[in-house]
This record gives structure tokens, C-alpha cells and sequence, in this order.
């Protein structure tokens, strides 16, 4: 127990300057502990820094599963389909749900470029101007069925 907390901890340490360093500790966590959705964000984290999108997603989807209401997951998850995968449309949701649990303008960019890129242009401008206006995204407008 103690060592799954140590490296827990040296993972959260070393993402930002060694994903490789940080993966590595993180499945030193998931070997004894399969159902730890920190150590499972912590590698989705790891790996989508070293560029291992689909392996990234993956650990993210595991995450979000065990946690699903974290808000950082479903962020980072969306994020990756839009970008990485190219798949704003499988992004959006998960992009809409961190917006209503986060105030955060990079959050709420992921979520204007997703519903840019899938063709709700004015729904991402009213995103955006509510970052720019009150500091937090409005939600977009409902979609019309069929449209």
C-alpha cells in the first residue's frame, strides 16, 4: 500500500517534465491496484505527452469509467478525440460535461474547437464570448433535433 501511494505521488511529480518516468510509476500503481482511476489519468496524461494518442485514450476511457464524474478526465478525453483522433463529434460531449463542473477557459476552448470543427460555429462564438464576458462559458444552444 505504501509503495502504490509513493508511486502515485512520484507519477503526479514527474508528468510535466517525464511522461516516460511518470508512466512507468503509474502502471507500478495499476498492476496491484487495477481499478485506481488516478493512476489511470495519470498514465492517459503520461502517454498523450508522449505522443501515444489512441494508448492515451484508452487509459482516459478507463479513468472516466471508474470516475465518471471527473470533470479533468472528461476534459482531457474530449480533447484527445478532437485533436488527436479527429473525432470532435465523440469530444463534444465529453467537453460539455466538464464545462458545467469547470470555470476554465482552456477547458472551455477544447470545448469551442470541438463544436467548431463539427459544424456548430455559432454555438462555439457564444462559448467563447461568455469566457470573454463573464469569465466562464454559457451553455450552447439546444440542438434542434434533426439538425
Amino acid at each position: 500500500a505504501d509503495a502504490r501511494l509513493a508511486h502515485r505521488h512520484l507519477a503526479r511529480l514527474t508528468v510535466g517534465e517525464r511522461p516516460w518516468r511518470a508512466a512507468l510509476h503509474a502502471r507500478r500503481v495499476l498492476a496491484h491496484e487495477p481499478n485506481d482511476d488516478e493512476a489511470w489519468g495519470l498514465l492517459g496524461l503520461s502517454l498523450s505527452l508522449l505522443g501515444h494518442a489512441r494508448a492515451a485514450v484508452r487509459a482516459y476511457e478507463r479513468a472516466l469509467a471508474l470516475a465518471p464524474d471527473n470533470p479533468y478526465y472528461a476534459h482531457n478525453l474530449g480533447h484527445l478525440y478532437d485533436v488527436a483522433l479527429h473525432e470532435p463529434g465523440r469530444g463534444v460531449p465529453l467537453l460539455l460535461r466538464a464545462t458545467t463542473s469547470l470555470d476554465d477557459a482552456e477547458v472551455a476552448s477544447s470545448l469551442a474547437h470541438a463544436l467548431g470543427r463539427v459544424g456548430r460555429v455559432s454555438d462555439a462564438q457564444r462559448v467563447l464570448e461568455g469566457v470573454r464576458l463573464r469569465g466562464g462559458p454559457p451553455p450552447p444552444a439546444p440542438r434542434r433535433r434533426g439538425a
